[in-house]
């Protein structure tokens, strides 16, 4: 069970405020940053883009539930 949104609010204000504000300076020990988040998403996407350009899932068949959930492709 996790924190409700008050006890987020009390315990952790300066960084709540923070994350609304610049969410790219919140720092919190142990977790990456947003700029790491960016740049291991934009890594993944550049991997998957060179994968599919390069025919490397030639054959393959994938779940479409699996890879968009949502049904964004």
């Amino acid at each position: 069970m996790g924190f409700s949104p008050e006890e987020v609010r009390l315990r952790w204000r300066k960084r709540i405020e923070t994350w609304y504000r610049h969410p790219d300076q919140l720092l919190i020990a142990g977790r990456e940053n947003l700029e790491q988040v960016h740049s291991i998403t934009m890594s993944l996407i550049t991997f998957l883009s060179d994968a599919v350009s390069s025919n490397a899932f030639a054959g393959e068949t994938f779940d479409r539930e699996l890879i968009d959930p949502v049904g964004n492709i």
